[in-house]
């Protein structure tokens, strides 16, 4: 489907359009096509790494809320404040289970922030 419905699709564009990607997934198979030569228009980059925001879904929503916060917070603080929501909201119980230890779901908040600042300073919000 993608290589006779969506590069057709692309070729119509103009070569010179800028992509944004919307989600890593999306991001990944651009850059597959971009690779290969299979498509001519621009893949953002900072840094030498391709950019994508995070997809408008309702399962980025911590995404997204990060991104878009006026005063970005420091990792620590970040971390620390996702973490006391969580143990707040036990929404592990709904499922029967356990909370994340503190580290894993820390490491996991610290992943997000640190995906989010790179999004942020490609786009100038940082």
């Amino acid at each position: 489907m993608l290589q006779e419905h969506f590069l057709s699709d692309m070729a119509a564009l103009p070569h010179d359009a800028l992509l944004v990607p919307l989600g890593d997934t999306v991001l990944e198979v651009l850059a597959i096509f971009k690779e290969r030569g299979e498509i001519a228009q621009e893949l953002m980059k900072f840094e030498g790494q391709y950019v994508a925001p995070p997809h408008p879904s309702g399962a980025n929503a911590e995404s997204i809320a990060l991104l878009m916060e006026p005063d970005y917070p420091n990792e620590k603080d970040y971390a620390d404040r996702m973490h006391r929501d969580y143990l707040v909201r036990e929404s592990w119980k709904k499922k029967g289970g356990k909370p994340q230890s503190e580290a894993k779901y820390k490491a996991a908040r610290r992943a997000r922030w640190k995906a989010m600042l790179f999004v942020r300073r490609a786009y100038g919000l940082q």
